[in-house]
């Protein structure tokens, strides 16, 4: 009788969406809202819909241009009329204004990006609020995201990816030194900025710290109490579990996602449901890159299995370290062989 209980739980959706949650709580500790975290992972994209009250002004900023619509707000493209320079316009939306939540993560993220000062990392220029709406103005980023690069369906070479994994590793680096966690790592966060004088080497810039975490601060490192924020394809298993000590190596899980779906053009974890892609990171292990991409070297292959350790201590100790294991230039890894771990979980995922 309990088998058919199960069942039919199984193939209701809602049932089965409760029951999944009542297994998350008992057996491994996480609380997550599923449809939620769909929802939102579908809004961090910026849409393409347009303003309903189009702004000429904001402030001092004139000729403003909307960019796009995010999760807290709207950006535009804006310039300084004395300075004449060009600026993006992040402002929150008014929905937002009595949300105390969303109002800490906007702030959280002008206080990270104020504390940085790297090449690669967007510049914050000012924040505060204007006629009752909060915003940040950013330098203006003229490129695309490195998303629209990968959504046009192709493998990028590995000379390519190095080119962009290694200023994102220098940036990340210098922002886990000054105790900030990004934790949305994801190439909707990475601009490509052209290059005129080398258009194959555009500049490469992190953005987006709505969700970051910043240690020294304690009453900012819950981005939203209890809360599991990020990307749910890019996510790391501790960050699932709700750790409240989570380090830079959570950033670094993140990248490895990006870096395997860059060289392979498929996500480490091919998951039809937010239910299964979470179990997916914290129980399965990723097939080789080499699966997708028989000419990567072994050592890339290695260093990018490692770096999707469900373990955080199994991992590179920095993000550097990571870049440098990919170049071949750190000392070949052992081989990593997981099949057994892989084979211990199919038949509860697939019942679940």
């Amino acid at each position: 009788m309990a088998i058919l209980i199960v069942s039919i739980m199984l193939l209701y959706q809602p049932l089965r969406t409760r029951f999944r949650r009542f297994i998350d709580r008992r057996f491994y500790g996480i609380d997550i809202d599923y449809e939620e975290a769909n929802r939102l992972e579908v809004l961090s994209g910026r849409t393409r819909l347009a303003p309903q009250k189009p702004l000429s002004r904001f402030g001092e900023y004139e000729e403003l241009r909307w960019l796009g619509r995010g999760g807290m707000g709207e950006v535009f493209r804006a310039k300084h009329p004395i300075l004449e320079r060009d600026v993006a316009i992040k402002l929150l939306a008014k929905a937002h204004k009595f949300d105390k939540k969303v109002q800490e993560r906007f702030t959280r993220e002008a206080q990270a990006l104020a504390k940085l000062n790297h090449p690669h990392i967007i510049k914050l220029h000012d924040f505060g609020e204007e006629s009752g709406q909060s915003f940040m103005v950013m330098e203006y980023i003229d490129g695309e995201e490195l998303r629209d690069r990968l959504q046009k369906g192709e493998r990028l070479p590995l000379e390519e990816v190095l080119k962009i994994v290694g200023p994102l590793a220098s940036a990340l680096d210098h922002v886990h030194q000054h105790g900030i966690i990004h934790r949305d790592i994801k190439p909707n966060n990475v601009m490509l900025e052209r290059n005129p004088s080398e258009p194959s080497e555009p500049r490469v810039i992190l953005m987006d710290f709505g969700i970051a975490r910043i240690h020294s601060m304690e009453t900012l490192t819950e981005a939203g109490g209890e809360a599991i924020l990020g990307t749910l394809s890019y996510i790391p298993p501790e960050q699932v579990k709700g750790d409240k000590n989570i380090d830079g190596r959570a950033d670094l899980y993140s990248l490895a996602c990006m870096v395997y779906r860059m060289l392979t053009g498929q996500m480490p974890f091919v998951q039809k449901d937010p239910i299964s892609i979470v179990m997916a990171h914290l129980m399965h292990i990723p097939p080789s890159p080499k699966l997708y991409a028989p000419e990567l070297p072994e050592y890339v292959a290695e260093a990018i299995l490692k770096a999707l350790s469900k373990e955080p201590k199994d991992r590179f100790a920095t993000v550097g370290e990571f870049f440098e294991a990919i170049k071949g230039e750190t000392p070949a890894l052992e081989t990593l062989d997981f099949g057994a771990a892989n084979s211990l979980f199919t038949d509860l995922d697939k019942l679940l």
